[in-house]
């Protein structure tokens, strides 16, 4: 057990000393002059090279919608209190676009008694890239997690091959999204102009000359650019 023991601790020893102080990458490490902190972070990789100038940028943003409601409807008005919805229970599927294209599929399973603070629980606990918030005046949105723009919509309700919507019974519907499938259209791109080219990607993290660059804030025309560079 003692030899065993030993062994055990010289492997530990071996492998902290290799990921800690054995790889090229732990020692090159490039310091980043950046002139406005507020507007993107920024860190240099070992290739990172030249000076980036970011002269105007636009942050990609999430889809977001909001149901109408019914006055006298609060978070706490049951399923089978809404207007025209007569369920007992059901099951809805809904597609949430993720942050790399794919969709992840959310299958919710409710009863008439779900209020519809418990109906948005539900949907919060598959943890799929979507929050659901209920409102006092029973008022609900849906936030997609990812941002950028998605073709066919970023928060959907599944249809089959068909076009036959996994919602039988309505309950978004009834809960105030209209009747179509998407239920949250698009969020919209990033945007930046470095060095003088436009480019646009969906996440406001992106990775330019060796730069992984994190936008934080809009830079419209006639704002200080903001400037990056590293040194060894």
């Amino acid at each position: 057990d003692a030899y065993r023991s030993v062994n055990t601790k010289l492997e530990a020893f071996r492998t902290d000393a290799f990921d800690n102080y054995g790889k090229v990458s732990n020692f090159v490490v490039n310091k980043v002059s950046n002139s406005n902190e507020s507007k993107a972070s920024a860190t240099a990789t070992s290739s990172a090279s030249g000076t980036l100038t970011i002269a105007e940028a636009t942050i990609a943003t999430a889809a977001s919608s909001i149901s109408t409601t019914e006055a006298g409807r609060s978070n706490n008005t049951k399923l089978a209190d809404l207007p025209g919805f007569t369920a007992a229970s059901g099951t809805v599927t809904l597609e949430i676009a993720q942050q790399d294209g794919t969709l992840k599929e959310l299958k919710i399973e409710y009863t008439s008694d779900d209020t519809l603070e418990s109906f948005a629980k539900k949907i919060n606990d598959k943890k799929g890239g979507v929050t659901a918030v209920v409102g006092q005046d029973g008022k609900f949105s849906l936030t997609a997690a990812a941002t950028g723009n998605f073709d066919d919509g970023t928060i959907r309700i599944k249809t089959d091959e068909n076009s036959v919507s996994s919602d039988t019974n309505g309950v978004f519907a009834a809960i105030g999204f209209g009747n179509g499938t998407v239920l949250a259209d698009n969020g919209k791109d990033a945007t930046y102009t470095v060095n003088g080219v436009t480019q646009t990607s969906k996440s406001n993290t992106f990775t330019i000359s060796g730069y992984d660059i994190t936008l934080k804030g809009n830079i419209s025309v006639g704002d200080t650019p903001t400037t990056i560079s590293s040194t060894l």
